[in-house]
């Protein structure tokens, strides 16, 4: 997939129907673990993030999603 719109930010990475998928990442601290995070926004639901993805270090990850 190509990149659509960046940012300092954000990517805009995919774009899947009305699914459009958003990443970033900020950078870590001295020992501090670096947080990244993804999110997939619906075009059909005035564009509310219906999953949310975070990693620390790929270490410890959660997410979340809009079931209905």
């Amino acid at each position: 997939s190509s990149d659509v719109c960046s940012s300092d930010l954000f990517e805009l990475v995919e774009q899947q129907g009305a699914l459009w998928r958003v990443r970033g990442q900020l950078a870590a601290g001295e020992q501090r673990p670096e947080l990244q995070w993804e999110l997939w926004l619906d075009s059909r639901r005035a564009y509310l993030p219906v999953r949310l993805r975070f990693s620390l270090d790929d270490a410890a990850r959660w997410e979340m999603q809009l079931s209905q």
